[in-house]
């Protein structure tokens, strides 16, 4: 089997490499095992928001949230399993300014609050006397597992041939990739390959690159609400909470497990990551929420020894993205869409060079 590009993997960054390449008119073929619940996006908390530390990771976030609303053109983004939430940051007061000055220098139009306000907003959070927030309105929250799945039906709508089957290993050759061998022991072989595997990347590819796997969890409590809650970062107790439905919020803290094998990320949170996320509801949420663990469950995380991610040429014909440390929602889409340009011969609209494979010396085997 044959195709003039072939993507490695069909999570966010694949399926928008995919997509990329459909919309410029190029042929592609995506493989994956399409497993229900395995990988890093469908189980991943849902949050797609620009307020990131770096600059140029807000960059990426704002063209990965119009590549979303690009993606659902014609049609009302719940169909994709997302909504337009905004987020709030709650923070120290003094950050304040700052913070939503950074914002707004790089064209994302924000709000201040002081912590009466929020107080007055969000009856059912705790708001300390010194603290405030900085709300913008253009990030989106999701369903991760309806979200996937509609993405890779519409990446299937713009041309896109999608085919399910397993991986076994990739044939190098001088430039690049020479074929990719699935399970069965056919032999896919194409002009250009992509690789968007994220933490199986090694596994399955020989690709070595410094690296470390977390398996990160995440939770969804059902809680007993006055009024609404807002998608948020609390920055001062260091935890991420989304709204789902039905009184019912998904999020957590920044706790996770060291793991070898990827395979290993799957499974539900131990009773140390509940405890500790229990404490944090505790201190943000006031004691009437009453808090009723729904479920648990945990995913891969891929961070790369200098904690960005990796997207662009490895040799010859072959590309990669991967590294994206948890943040595959928000950086996935306009990496993985500038790595596709770059495949095709074309100028990405946005400059990833600084995320080039290279800075770690020859990743091809």
């Amino acid at each position: 089997m044959r195709a003039e590009n072939v993507v490695l993997g069909c999570g966010i960054a694949g399926a928008f490499a995919a997509y990329t390449i459909a919309r410029e008119g190029g042929e592609v073929l995506v493989i994956d095992r399409m497993t229900v619940g395995r990988g890093a996006t469908p189980n991943s908390a849902g949050v797609i928001t620009v307020h990131l530390d770096l600059e140029e990771e807000v960059l990426l976030a704002v063209r990965s949230i119009e590549l979303y609303h690009e993606l659902a053109r014609g049609r009302e983004l719940g169909e994709l399993g997302l909504r337009n939430t905004g987020f709030l940051t709650i923070m120290n007061g003094e950050e304040l300014d700052e913070y939503s000055e950074t914002l707004r220098s790089l064209g994302i139009h924000t709000k201040v609050y002081d912590g009466r306000e929020l107080k007055e907003m969000y009856p059912d959070l705790v708001i300390y006397y010194d603290e405030g927030g900085v709300w913008s309105g253009i990030d989106l929250v999701c369903e991760p597992r309806r979200m996937i799945g509609a993405l890779r039906n519409i990446v299937s709508e713009h041309g896109a041939r999608l085919l399910k089957a397993e991986i076994a290993g990739v044939k190098w050759g001088e430039d690049g990739i020479d074929y990719v061998l699935l399970g069965d022991g056919t032999r896919i072989s194409g002009d250009r390959y992509i690789v968007a595997l994220g933490p199986y990347t090694s596994r399955v590819t020989g690709i070595q690159y410094p690296h470390i796997i977390l398996r990160c969890p995440a939770f969804k409590f059902r809680l007993n609400l006055r009024g609404s809650l807002p998608a948020f970062e609390d920055d001062v107790f260091s935890s991420y909470w989304r709204p789902s439905n039905h009184s019912t919020i998904v999020g957590g803290g920044y706790t996770a497990d060291f793991i070898e094998d990827p395979s290993e990320a799957y499974t539900i949170p131990g009773k140390r990551h509940l405890k500790f996320t229990l404490k944090l509801i505790k201190r943000r949420f006031k004691e009437e929420v009453h808090p009723e663990l729904i479920e648990g469950w945990t995913g891969p995380c891929s961070l790369t020894e200098d904690l960005s991610p990796i997207a662009g040429r490895i040799r010859g014909n072959t590309y990669m993205v991967e590294g994206l440390r948890g943040y595959g929602l928000m950086l996935g889409p306009a990496l993985s869409e500038a790595v596709a340009m770059m495949a095709l011969g074309k100028k990405p609209p946005i400059n990833i060079s600084a995320y080039s494979p290279g800075r770690f010396g020859h990743p091809a085997p």
